[in-house]
């Protein structure tokens, strides 16, 4: 476990409409990794919102949406033990973490790892799948602007 990011912090997940949600409610699609500039992701993009720059950073990610059609609509708040603590149901070995990058002071990424290898884009691995639905689940559905 990273102990950078503590159990008790609460992480943002900026949302965007309507690629982020079905039939009206958050999405497992909300947690999908995609490439980027030909770079696949390793890791679901966060904001650790007890830091100072929150604010700042969320109004920066906000703008920069992945699909042309998507528009920001707020963002769901995930809890660092809950998330650390879903259990996948997998008989192979999982490991998940919760990582700052260093590209923004308050943001981090989600990683999932299967038998030791991190989950990127493009991954259609029942335990990945079964991650995003949990995630999903974690959020209540709940949307702050």
């Amino acid at each position: 476990m990273n102990e950078d990011i503590k159990n008790t912090e609460t992480l943002a997940r900026v949302l965007f409409s309507p690629s982020f949600f079905y039939d009206g409610r958050i999405s497992p699609t909300a947690f999908n990794l995609v490439v980027i500039k030909g770079i696949p992701e390793t890791g679901i993009s966060v904001l650790r919102t007890d830091q100072k720059q929150f604010k700042k950073n969320l109004d920066f990610v906000a703008t920069h949406p992945r699909l042309e059609e998507d528009s920001y609509c707020g963002y769901t708040k995930l809890n660092a033990e809950a998330i650390r603590s879903i259990d996948l149901g997998s008989e192979k070995n999982t490991e998940i973490n919760i990582i700052k990058t260093g590209r923004m002071k308050s943001h981090a990424e989600i990683t999932l790892e299967i038998e030791g290898t991190k989950v990127k884009a493009g991954d259609d691995s029942l335990e990945f799948k079964t991650f995003r639905k949990e995630l999903a689940k974690l959020s209540k559905n709940k949307i702050f602007k």
